[in-house]
């Protein structure tokens, strides 16, 4: 993949606080965060698909939480201290990573790691194919408020 195409990833979050990140390439990374939320744990699933992104990547990240991607988009005022944290996080390794990233909302069906989530705790005893490694406008706003280029 050359440095100039938009890599497309999905994320999920489930309330018993497993997340994964789902890459265009089948590439599923997962991760868990005892007692987290359904929204803590989608927020989790943003921070993991940067974590490994290569610097200076351009994405798009898929998600099916309407409030994750609203409150990252700035749409949506984000009312809860943990929460903020993680936008925090999340604005601090696009800057640190220099990526150009776009978050944008998916309905449920159309999100690959809600399969990933489901099919590797409890849901289906199939696996989809793919390494594992645990671990408005749809551009993601900086500290700013200001779009991101």
């Amino acid at each position: 993949m050359s440095s100039s195409e938009r890599i497309v990833i999905f994320v999920d979050g489930s309330g018993s606080g497993h997340s994964a990140a789902h890459f265009s390439d089948d590439e599923v990374y997962l991760t868990h965060q005892k007692g987290a939320t359904n929204n803590e744990a989608e927020y989790n699933g943003v921070i993991l698909a940067l974590e490994h992104l290569p610097p200076g990547a351009k994405a798009t990240i898929q998600s099916d939480s309407q409030l994750v991607v609203y409150q990252l988009n700035g749409r949506y005022r984000i009312n809860y201290p943990h929460l903020s944290r993680k936008r925090e996080t999340i604005l601090s390794l696009i800057e640190k990573k220099k990526l150009d990233v776009r978050i944008e909302w998916i309905p449920r069906e159309k999100n690959k790691a809600d399969a990933d989530i489901r099919n590797r705790h409890g849901v289906s005893n199939s696996l989809k194919a793919g390494p594992v490694k645990a671990a408005g406008d749809n551009r993601f706003q900086g500290k700013s408020g200001k779009n991101r280029p």
